[in-house]
């Protein structure tokens, strides 16, 4: 498949625990599915579970020879299960070789999701790296 496709995987549980969030409570068998997913490779990992939002990498669990995929985590957009952070969504746009991605979060008094932060990531021949 030609470098320009981006590869996502969508799961529930996460390969790794969003930016505050603590423990060890990831996907089962996470190790082996993250050897199979690298060899594809797998660019985009996108999951929910604790309701809150943020993007990492998988190197930061992983430790996979030529190998760094993104793993962004989705906030709680329209429910109450928020977990100490405003009710947020991602915004994921993808021009090949970059990817950013822009979270917005929902801010009660103006009554509207306003742009929060922006992540922007390069391919390289490792993986995904910051911009």
């Amino acid at each position: 498949m030609p470098t320009a496709h981006v590869k996502i995987v969508v799961t529930h549980h996460p390969f790794d625990l969003p930016p505050g969030v603590e423990g060890d409570r990831v996907i089962l068998r996470a190790k082996l599915a993250m050897k199979v997913l690298a060899q594809i490779p797998v660019d985009l990992l996108l999951a929910g579970h604790f309701h809150v939002g943020g993007t990492t990498r998988t190197t930061t669990r992983y430790q996979t020879d030529n190998f760094a995929a993104l793993i962004v985590a989705a906030g709680t957009t329209t429910s109450t299960r928020g977990r100490g952070q405003n009710n947020s969504l991602n915004v994921i746009r993808i021009d090949s070789p970059t990817i950013e991605i822009a979270q917005y979060q929902w801010q009660p008094e103006r009554g509207r999701f306003d742009l929060a932060s922006t992540e922007k990531f390069v391919r390289s021949e490792n993986g995904w790296a910051r911009a």
